[in-house]
């Protein structure tokens, strides 16, 4: 019996066009016209007596690489890192989810009966628009002019002006109830990582095409620390162009 020797094709393997049904053919059948007797009947690939030996670096020299691996290259060896060993680039945004008075508190929002979720007033930004106090006191003008005597002011047109120029919920929520089915909402902050990239130009051409559906997106740089695959990954990217000299 003739000895196998690693990586010494064997056989290989054909598939037909139509059924998919998967076979195998030794080197002599294709030298005697196995294709061309056979047309429908697809040559996969070769079958080896055991793995054949991995690419030396020298072989893999020969390879022609991809354009857009060579521009990657140069871009991770020029860009910054922001002093963070092994360097991997996020794009994040800020959301505000609900919590309990005290716990993580970034701000306030009140929100309306018929707001919708959209609050009419955040105390991290105000009023949310131009006619929110003015809504505030067509809905709850009793209310509105209970608070202006409170400060001294009679029931007039001059309370009304008066609240339109001094009304502030941030001021007034640890004197005051708020306006019956009002509600206040503590809110905390919160970083969501949206997207990571190997390279800067990748995150901010991200943040160029899909600002527009999310809150303001920005750069983030994180440690790829302990995890050695991406590490070792990013290294010979890096390898194959030269990084700049480096200013004596």
């Amino acid at each position: 019996m003739k000895k196998l020797v690693e990586g010494e094709t064997v056989a290989y393997m054909y598939q037909h066009e139509d059924t998919g049904e998967i076979g195998f053919v030794d080197q002599q059948q294709l030298e005697w016209g196995f294709e061309k007797n056979n047309p429908r009947l697809q040559v996969i690939g070769p079958l080896y007596a055991a793995p054949p030996a991995a690419q030396s670096a020298t072989e893999m020299n020969s390879v022609i690489l991809p354009d857009f691996l060579i521009e990657m290259s140069k871009q991770m060896n020029t860009q910054g890192n922001l002093v963070t060993a092994n360097p991997i680039w996020q794009v994040r945004c800020k959301r505000y989810l609900p919590t309990e008075p005290g716990c993580n508190e970034s701000h306030i929002e009140i929100h309306a009966p018929d707001s919708e979720g959209i609050p009419v007033f955040s105390s991290k930004e105000g009023f949310i628009n131009d006619d929110a106090i003015e809504e505030i006191w067509d809905a709850e003008t009793e209310w509105c002019t209970y608070w202006c005597g409170e400060q001294g002011y009679e029931i007039s047109e001059e309370s009304k002006e008066y609240f339109f120029d001094s009304f502030n919920f941030s001021e007034i929520l640890d004197d005051y109830d708020l306006p019956e089915d009002w509600r206040i909402i503590h809110m905390q902050e919160h970083e969501e990582v949206v997207k990571t990239c190997l390279t800067e130009a990748d995150a901010n051409f991200f943040i160029k095409r899909k600002q527009h559906d999310y809150p303001q997106l920005y750069t983030y740089v994180e440690s790829m620390n302990y995890c050695p695959q991406m590490i070792e990954l990013s290294d010979w990217i890096k390898s194959l162009t030269k990084p700049p000299e480096q200013p004596e």
